[in-house]
């Protein structure tokens, strides 16, 4: 292996900082090719240099690396050219990953320029490619690994002061923050609290780190905690109030804010709020945000009990197969399901399952699959099948319980309290009402259910019988976190 790839002193220099450039021989031939090349690359000059299976390669795509990333002036385009020059060229083969290693960081600061110049879908392309390039770069992808898979670590404050990598753990958050709320949360607060005096520059690390607390606020309001989820918004507010292109980020965490209406049972509110923010979504081009936003208005319909227009929606949206997440599209069979259900349909709410039921075995995740158990639940009991009803609300609550979204669980199994108590079955229903008070109580949960809970809990431990009317008040306290 050739010295020139591990030792090099222009490697060196170049990689500390872009402020460390005047300690490199200005002389040095690597240097000046690379100047060169950035100032032909510029001008929109063929840069005609012959460098496949170069040794001095590497060397040269970490300084032109290091003059794309200080120039932040020259337009998206211009770095674009710098990165299809490395990207043509075939890197000497070695256990250093380092042409992903270079073009990951180039195709950040694509990114970065293409947030200044306003357009969200481009800016969004290069993030992906970034973060693409990055799992292939080591010990970064290794570190990317064990984060996800075991959360915060000691290398954090390392790995996190590069804005690549900063970046690519604010990308795994936004998928594990549906599919595994619980450790999103804990994994968004780790890595926010870790790049507070993070060395990147302050409008990045105000984007990155509103981009974490969005992440956290949307994790939070899956869990029910609420009050925790206003609080991370408005972290998220402050910081991407410090960046060139706030709008688009304003406009996720408006999304976000109209779940966590609809969760909290603010249906009309929800509804009226929805249209303004899918104009914002829809001119900026955050096709993810539209999507929700859809998906948001038929559940509201639904829960509004506006069926026929929920029915006409989902199935819309089923129609056109805009997204490939399987957690989203289970959400919008399960969703189709019980308005199927609601308008007689009985044959279609069963198809609208099974099709869930597929979409759940590919997500895996909890929330899909406490969706579909209790949405079949309601199908069976609605068919007059109320134990085999009852087994599917228990296989509910257990994956609600298991991605840690309590205020699902606790709905779902006070839900079959009520059923329980109803059908004559007392011993089971205080059993299962008492299970879920034990759980609300542990729980940071809104004043207004903590009373209930204290409430019926204190009437129970008297040894009176459970009020029908005080379990239907807490179910209907704790529907306002089915969404």
């Amino acid at each position: 292996m050739s010295s020139a790839l591990l030792s090099s002193r222009i490697i060196a220099a170049w990689t500390r900082s872009s402020r460390d450039c005047a300690e490199v021989d200005p002389s040095d031939d690597l240097v000046r090719r690379a100047r060169d090349i950035w100032r032909r690359l510029k001008t929109s000059q063929t840069a005609d240099v012959s460098l496949s299976g170069d040794d001095a390669l590497p060397d040269l795509g970490y300084a032109l690396r290091e003059l794309v990333l200080a120039d932040s002036t020259a337009p998206a385009q211009v770095a674009i050219r710098a990165f299809d020059f490395l990207w043509g060229f075939d890197w000497p083969t070695n256990e250093f990953a380092e042409r992903p290693d270079v073009l990951s960081d180039i195709a950040y600061s694509i990114s970065v320029r293409y947030r200044r110049e306003r357009d969200y879908p481009q800016m969004r392309q290069w993030e992906q490619r970034c973060v693409s390039l990055l799992q292939e770069s080591e010990p970064s992808a290794t570190y990317l690994r064990n984060r996800q898979a075991n959360g915060a670590s000691r290398a954090d404050r390392q790995f996190l002061s590069r804005p690549a990598v900063l970046l690519a753990v604010c990308r795994q958050l936004e998928r594990d923050r549906n599919y595994r709320p619980l450790e999103a949360t804990a994994q968004a607060t780790s890595a926010f609290i870790a790049t507070g005096d993070a060395a990147i520059s302050p409008e990045e690390l105000a984007y990155l780190r509103a981009d974490l607390s969005q992440s956290a606020a949307v994790s939070e309001c899956h869990i029910g905690n609420f009050e925790a989820c206003s609080q991370w918004i408005l972290t998220a507010r402050a910081l991407c109030a410090q960046t060139s292109f706030p709008s688009a980020v304003l406009t996720c965490l408006a999304v976000t804010e109209l779940m966590s209406k609809h969760c909290r049972h603010f249906l009309s509110e929800t509804l009226e709020g929805i249209d303004s923010v899918l104009v914002q979504a829809s001119g900026l081009g955050i096709e993810k945000a539209v999507l929700a936003l859809r998906v948001l208005r038929a559940h509201t319909l639904k829960d509004l009990r506006r069926f026929d227009e929920a029915a006409v929606a989902f199935s819309e949206i089923n129609a056109e197969k805009l997204t490939d997440d399987p957690l989203m599209r289970a959400a919008i069979s399960v969703g189709l399901a019980e308005t199927q259900q609601m308008l007689g349909d009985l044959r279609g709410a069963v198809e609208s399952c099974r099709r869930a039921s597929i979409l759940a075995t590919q997500s895996d995740a909890a929330l899909g699959w406490g969706m579909l158990h209790a949405s079949v639940g309601q199908i069976l009991l609605n068919s007059g099948q109320p134990d085999e009803g009852l087994r599917e609300l228990d296989r509910s609550i257990e994956a609600y319980g298991s991605g840690g979204l309590v205020q699902l669980q606790t709905y779902i199994m006070i839900t079959s309290a009520e059923i329980l108590l109803r059908l004559g079955h007392k011993p089971e229903g205080v059993a299962k009402l008492l299970g879920a008070l034990a759980i609300l109580r542990r729980t940071p949960v809104d004043h207004e259910v903590a009373v209930a809970v204290e409430l019926l809990r204190a009437a129970l431990r008297a040894g009176l019988p459970p009020s029908p009317q005080a379990v239907q008040e807490l179910r209907q306290i704790l529907g306002r976190s089915r969404g």
